[in-house]
């Protein structure tokens, strides 16, 4: 990923907690020059280092995995348009802010006791948001035995994280509220969390 300097992510707790916030990841890998992706909700483990998943049982990319030339899963984050009219400067144009996280790594798939516990994990995050939580129990065993013959579980090993938080950080202080103040001015939830992100780092 090409990460101008001002741009670049390097303290990987910061890394760490994006992926963990922004956890649907497009896995991509490589194998003898073929491309494949899939759309993957991932859970991170922090002090391991390590991203787990599942994928159908039906996708090919499934048994690619433990063999790929590589292996790489995207994180984004959210992104917004710049307008070159909220600068203070002149001769500006337009441009376009965002944040990426990209992580190579190794994978393996997992036996039906660990891919478990990631469907179990994956419900206990995503319904913590929710009054009445769904759980797992709620699902019958010959349901969830069932849904289990039709998905494999992995795990990736991260050997590499790297992170791109375009955020004007190369524009001066007057440009850089002009694009705060401009930004908050939008309708869209991705603008407003843009402008959070320049505040924050500001």
């Amino acid at each position: 990923m090409y990460i101008p300097k001002p741009f670049k992510v390097e303290d990987k707790t910061a890394l760490f907690e994006f992926v963990e916030k922004w956890s649907f990841g497009d896995l991509i890998t490589t194998t003898q020059g073929a491309i494949n992706i899939s759309q993957v909700p991932f859970l991170i483990d922090q002090e391991q280092g390590v991203l787990y998943g599942h994928l159908a049982k039906q996708n090919g990319q499934l048994a690619e995995l433990e063999v790929a030339d590589d292996l790489t899963v995207i994180f984004k984050g959210p992104n917004a348009y710049i307008s070159p009219t909220w600068y203070q400067s002149e001769n500006m144009v337009p441009t376009w802010n965002f944040q990426s996280v990209q992580v190579r790594g190794k994978a393996c798939l997992v036996g039906e006791k660990e891919l478990l516990k990631i469907i179990d994990g994956l419900s206990q995050k995503h319904e913590a948001q929710f009054d009445s939580p769904w759980t797992l129990d709620k699902v019958g065993e010959s349901n969830l035995k069932a849904m289990m013959t039709v998905i494999v579980g992995f795990k990736i090993n991260i050997d590499d994280i790297v992170g791109k938080f375009k955020l004007s950080q190369n524009r001066n202080k007057d440009d850089q509220l002009g694009v705060v103040t401009g930004l908050q001015c939008q309708s869209d939830e991705f603008s407003k969390l843009i402008a959070d992100e320049m505040l924050q780092g500001a």
